[in-house]
């Protein structure tokens, strides 16, 4: 049976430090029927060159470069509106993919839809839809190629109120249904991912996991939380767009940032 394309939809900016590993975590995938877009919101740090030169030489690439800088949810919404297959999934530039990582996830998914596995609505009712999201465990480095030995795991369903108390879908581990992800374009005022996930299972869909770390996700040692204020504000404001009062969302805020720090805890310590 003849096995479907997916596209590999890869935002960068200012990544020629990382991007040729990233990218060649995705070329290596054993699971060959892909097609990597990928669109750079302007780099000025040379990226572009070793971009062009890998478009050139493997024909399943394609580049395109913005005119002016966007940001990356336009740059995000953009790759998923001109992806052609039905299935994408939505790469970072500085992560990197296991070399199996697509072949488990569409193995999941064909699983599913042959019946083999269960899918559910938020209500534990059986799902008659497509799956809408399909993730994987995560692991860590650092930006020297240092591992961490903790790994997030992955569940094996996640429903909308489960989500709200923790984003456990890493971005770059994502493999989406391209006709479900374009009707919630990414919201670039937001903690992007974190909504977008939330409002598709909002709708009743269930996101599907790997429990295994088929991504890893760079991080700085010295700031493994990143700009945590910029962060839970956005997480807020996320709240906030759901319509939740300031109890509820204060409420899952304090959910989310005790999750969210013991989770960076371990990083550290491992």
């Amino acid at each position: 049976m003849a096995r479907d394309t997916i596209t590999v939809i890869m935002a960068v900016y200012n990544v020629a430090a990382t991007i040729t590993e990233t990218i060649r975590s995705v070329l290596n995938q054993t699971y060959r029927e892909l097609k990597l877009l990928i669109i750079d919101d302007c780099s000025t740090d040379g990226s572009d060159f070793i971009l062009k030169n890998f478009a050139k030489e493997d024909p399943r690439i394609t580049y395109v470069r913005m005119q002016t800088n966007q940001g990356v949810a336009y740059v995000r919404n953009y790759g998923l509106e001109h992806a052609k297959t039905e299935w994408i999934a939505f790469f970072d530039g500085d992560d990197l993919w296991r070399e199996d990582k697509l072949e488990k996830q569409v193995s999941l998914r064909d699983r599913m839809l042959r019946g083999d596995v269960p899918m559910y609505l938020d209500n534990g009712d059986p799902n008659p839809m497509y799956p809408a999201i399909i993730f994987s465990g995560t692991a860590y480095m650092d930006y020297k190629g240092n591992r961490y030995g903790y790994v997030l795991k992955a569940p094996e369903s996640v429903t909308y109120k489960k989500l709200l108390k923790q984003n456990v879908i890493s971005f770059s581990s994502a493999m989406v249904n391209k006709n479900v992800m374009e009707k919630f374009p990414v919201d670039g005022n937001l903690h992007e991912d974190f909504y977008t996930w939330l409002v598709v299972l909002k709708k009743g869909f269930v996101a599907y996991g790997i429990d295994e770390p088929l991504m890893t996700y760079r991080i700085d040692r010295d700031s493994a939380s990143g700009n945590k204020w910029a962060a839970a504000k956005k997480n807020y404001n996320v709240y906030k767009k759901l319509r939740f009062g300031s109890i509820k969302s204060l409420y899952y805020m304090f959910c989310y940032a005790r999750r969210n720090s013991a989770k960076y805890n371990k990083i550290k310590k491992s």
